[in-house]
């Protein structure tokens, strides 16, 4: 039988030590436990959940509807890129005043690329799309109706049509938000007129043109549609669905 040897200091006996160690391992672990749960959280990241603002110029180009959203009998269709598009700029309305011009949104620096259609029938529209990047702190809708909102009107330079040359002027209505599940959108109808007849020969020799023009904006990708010599009841349907079908695709990238 052994018998223990209280001769020996408590402070040599390994239990102590064993416990004074233990005791000072679990200290420093709840205070570093603690000290975590103090310290101040990392700050959010810029790219919010959804954002696409980080993905390359480039790719933004598979946000535009491709030959297959459109009809078979659609007789041209052309993809710009940015750089292509510097050369090839979406033709100007030379409007009086300047900034009531509504395709000036299409001829933007901001601009990443740009599908282009050919008129299908005499009943369909010609399109443009455009796609691109709205950055932090900017608000493309907003931009947009601040532009147009005060243009409901302006002069366009005369057309020549039979043997007399006619003044135009370029309305500008604002119509209802385009349903297509966008963040934000906005659309108008831009018609342009002559200024000068009110008889039946003057829609033969200058026919109004009506276009329309809508922005979609979704996870920070900003379509632009412009639908050219089209018209307001007709073929409505069809636009909106076609511009949803492109945000479906950018909410599913």
């Amino acid at each position: 039988m052994v018998v223990e040897d209280s001769s020996v200091p408590w402070t040599q006996r390994w239990q102590v030590w064993v416990c004074v160690l233990a005791l000072a391992a679990a200290a420093t672990v709840g205070g570093l436990a603690l000290a975590s749960r103090n310290a101040p959280a990392p700050p959010a990241p810029a790219l919010h959940l959804g954002n696409l603002a980080k993905l390359p110029d480039g790719q933004f180009m598979d946000f535009l509807p491709t030959r297959a959203d459109f009809p078979k009998s659609l007789t041209g269709f052309v993809t710009l890129t940015a750089e292509q598009l510097r050369e090839q700029p979406e033709q100007a309305l030379k409007t009086d005043p300047p900034q009531c011009d509504p395709t000036s949104p299409l001829r933007g620096s901001a601009i990443l690329g740009e599908v282009r259609t050919d008129i299908v029938a005499a009943s369909s529209s010609a399109y443009t799309f455009a796609v691109a990047r709205e950055s932090s702190g900017q608000n493309l809708v907003a931009a947009l109706r601040e532009q147009l909102d005060g243009c409901s009107e302006a002069t366009l330079p005369p057309a020549v049509g039979g043997r007399e040359t006619r003044q135009r002027k370029l309305l500008v209505q604002r119509l209802p938000d385009p349903d297509v599940g966008a963040d934000r959108s906005i659309s108008y109808a831009i018609k342009i007129v002559d200024a000068s007849g009110d008889g039946d020969d003057d829609a033969v020799l200058y026919p109004p043109q009506t276009h329309i023009l809508a922005l979609a904006v979704v996870r920070g990708v900003a379509l632009y549609s412009l639908a050219r010599d089209t018209s307001l009841v007709f073929g409505a349907d069809g636009r909106e669905q076609l511009l949803s079908k492109l945000v479906r695709r950018i909410r599913m990238y």
